[in-house]
């Protein structure tokens, strides 16, 4: 098999079973530039060159390539590809799952409104959607965060007994069901210039029995199951961030004042590098999206 140089050969000479692919790739590099300065043929780099490389961030890049090949490689995959919009919380809720996971793939960001041809992608015409590394095309960010869980087990975020993955699964699937979904038609309903104000108050009557649930069943760790996160972390934390427009939005500043953990819970879960990235990308996302409602 032709690797295409010394840098495909990195990609095949690393172990795919290694536990430590950095530091084996730390040990390739060093192979390599022995080999170019021995005179080997299309091998090595000039160790000034190397030097001065090395002295950025992009050179830790270059030793994780191995592992990020081979985690994609191993299973006959290329670079996914994910369809998203930053303010979505569906679509934050996968690249939570990607960035715990720590899988490499192509961001593919999409404007307002969605772009005519976006249906030959999907013919649900929505977001989330990922195409896998075989070019299955996924939609539906349960859909996908069951294939990754399942094609990626190396970073479980559905750990444990059957019991604690159930009981992950069930903060998970009541933060989606019972608190997004009547937020994402209160949302709709808060825009429009004549409020259906019993309308609204029925959907803030489910979402406040959802929000009883979720609150009762957060954890006081450091993360909605514990002391480490899980799936549950990646649906809780989008959803907490959309009650902040909507408590601007319906003029309810007091609107999570019956749930103190629910509330908390966002300044917690930012400790960790993942949490604090999505509630950036859709705090940015918000202000690009403001525009469109003027």
């Amino acid at each position: 098999m032709k690797t295409g140089g010394p840098i495909g050969a990195a990609f095949f000479i690393a172990p795919a079973s290694s536990q430590n692919c950095t530091g084996k790739a730390s040990v390739f590099m060093a192979a390599w530039l022995r080999a170019g300065s021995n005179g080997r043929k299309n091998a090595g780099i000039d160790p000034y060159l190397f030097h001065a490389f090395s002295r950025h961030k992009e050179f830790t890049f270059l030793l994780e390539m191995p592992r990020i090949f081979w985690r994609q490689r191993i299973r006959g995959t290329s670079f996914m590809q994910l369809y998203s919009r930053p303010l979505s919380p569906y679509s934050a809720f996968v690249r939570g799952v990607l960035y715990l996971k720590d899988l490499p793939f192509k961001p593919m960001t999409l404007p307002y409104p969605l772009p005519a041809d976006f249906g030959t992608i999907t013919p649900l015409r929505r977001v989330p959607v990922l195409i896998t590394g075989s070019g299955e095309t996924l939609y539906e960010g349960a859909v996908i965060a069951e294939y990754l869980e399942d094609h990626f087990p190396e970073t479980p975020l559905l750990p444990g007994t059957p019991r604690e993955r159930a009981l992950i699964r069930l903060l998970a699937r009541v933060s989606e069901l019972e608190v997004l979904g009547p937020a994402m038609k209160l949302f709709i309903l808060l825009s429009k210039p004549e409020r259906d104000n019993a309308s609204i108050e029925r959907l803030f009557d489910k979402m406040h029995t959802g929000l009883k649930v979720v609150e009762s069943r957060l954890s006081d760790k450091a993360y909605a199951t514990g002391d480490e996160p899980t799936l549950a972390d990646c649906w809780v934390l989008p959803v907490r961030f959309l009650m902040e427009p909507l408590k601007k939005l319906s003029d309810r500043a007091d609107l999570l004042d019956e749930f103190p953990k629910f509330d908390a819970y966002a300044a917690k879960a930012k400790q960790h590098p993942v949490f604090e990235r999505i509630w950036n990308e859709m705090s940015d996302g918000l202000k690009a999206f403001m525009p469109q409602l003027a």
